[in-house]
């Protein structure tokens, strides 16, 4: 069990990459976002606004 554990992990992290972006919202604020996706499996990210708000989510 504990092979398979490691193996799930060395195959998420063979996959994984940073992303990350900026945009404008249709409000005027900037928007900077940084995240990691698992070849499409599973993304996950945080940003922040120029209020200084985090966001952040997951999905499938």
């Amino acid at each position: 069990m504990k092979k398979l554990i490691l193996v799930i992990l060395m195959l998420f992290s063979l996959t994984s990459c940073i992303t990350g972006g900026i945009g404008v919202g249709s409000d005027g604020k900037v928007r900077g976002n940084i995240g990691v996706s698992t070849g499409g499996l599973i993304r996950g990210g945080i940003g922040i606004d120029t209020d200084g708000r985090l966001s952040g989510g997951i999905g499938f």
